[in-house]
């Protein structure tokens, strides 16, 4: 199966569920996205601004910017990602790939959490994106925590991989928390 094969498949099925089913769902991403340790201890997030298929960030932008973080978005100028940071006075546009995006061009530089869209995922929590490369780049020059947002339905066996993809750290579903096994066995010893 090749890439493209894997986001046609998932894609259907993020697009055959019931309106009802999405909104309950990301009501859940969004409470679980909130008490994730990570983004609570954050100063700064990175998080995507959600575009059509895509689980609601719009919101979660808000509720991150009233808890007091430091919120950025994405800006897509030629083949980089710029990070602008966003508060409740920003104004947006439509802007590459007919992604909203914001007016300013405040950058910001230190980050935290990124919290990443995605196609599909696999419990090896390996991401596929959308096939332009902006994450899996900024992913390997960063040290901030990665995660994923995604409704459960975009889970898939194994994930078509290459070279240049990164893997995440967590994935958020509304049915909760996929991480990494390595801090199970850290925080499991911890709390032995």
């Amino acid at each position: 199966m090749t890439k493209e094969e894997q986001r046609r498949i998932v894609k259907f099925e993020v697009a055959t569920m019931e309106e009802h089913d999405r909104k309950t769902a990301d009501a859940k991403i969004i409470q679980n996205i909130l008490s994730l340790s990570v983004v609570k201890s954050a100063k700064a997030v990175f998080i995507f601004l959600s575009a059509s298929g895509e689980p609601d960030t719009i919101t979660l932008v808000g509720e991150l910017i009233k808890a007091g973080k430091k919120v950025g978005v994405p800006k897509c100028v030629g083949n980089d990602m710029k990070i602008i940071e966003v508060d409740e006075e920003c104004d947006f546009k439509v802007g590459a790939f007919g992604l909203i995006e914001p007016v300013s061009e405040k950058e910001l530089s230190r980050i935290d959490v990124v919290l990443a869209p995605l196609v599909a995922y696999d419990k090896s929590l390996n991401r596929l994106g959308k096939g332009k490369g902006y994450y899996d780049r900024y992913f390997a020059s960063t040290k901030a925590v990665k995660v994923g947002v995604a409704y459960s339905c975009q889970e898939v066996e194994s994930v078509v991989t290459d070279s240049n993809d990164q893997k995440l750290d967590f994935v958020v579903t509304e049915n909760g928390l996929l991480k990494k096994m390595i801090s199970s066995i850290r925080e499991f010893d911890q709390n032995s």
